[in-house]
């Protein structure tokens, strides 16, 4: 499901954000070509809601019911409707079948503490966020670590190579 911070970026018929497939997946018929790629920006009006006459003829009525319903947060993939890194990852390779690399899936399997799995995760996608990272995606200016001046500070460094974390 797609958390939305941003509407202008979530795909209002493409993207799963309200139900557990996308909603031209539920549709009665298919939205319009000019209206496939709107988000939900496109179907919101700041201070009164829902455009509903938009969409009101495609979607089945029983969705469109909008009669005062509280809105609900859930993990649409997780049974226990709680977030898991699991669910997260099984939601990214329905997405993205790329990412559906099998080497991944053992970390999901691995008897540990669930923090430690998305640990091991961030480290093999090389995702901590280090002072290389940071400078390549210029948030730093300097890519050396603050206890070692003289190292770069990636994933390698901070967890092996660095005095301090030999300490630890």
């Amino acid at each position: 499901m797609h958390t939305i911070e941003n509407d202008h970026q979530t795909l209002f018929w493409k993207h799963r954000w309200v139900a557990e497939q996308p909603l031209a997946e539920v549709a009665n018929q298919p939205a319009s070509k000019e209206t496939q790629d709107r988000t939900i920006a496109e179907y919101w009006q700041s201070g009164s809601g829902w455009r509903w006459g938009a969409f009101e003829g495609l979607l089945p009525t029983d969705m469109l019911n909008h009669s005062g319903i509280q809105d609900e947060i859930f993990w649409g993939k997780a049974s226990s409707d709680l977030f898991s890194f699991k669910t997260e990852l099984e939601i990214l390779e329905d997405e993205c079948p790329a990412t559906a690399d099998r080497k991944w899936k053992i970390v999901w399997r691995l008897k540990a503490p669930q923090k430690m799995k998305a640990f091991i995760w961030l480290i093999l996608h090389r995702a901590i966020l280090s002072n290389e990272t940071r400078v390549r995606r210029g948030f730093a200016a300097n890519p050396n670590c603050f206890n070692c001046p003289d190292s770069v500070e990636d994933t390698n460094h901070i967890l092996r190579g660095c005095s301090i974390a030999h300490d630890i």
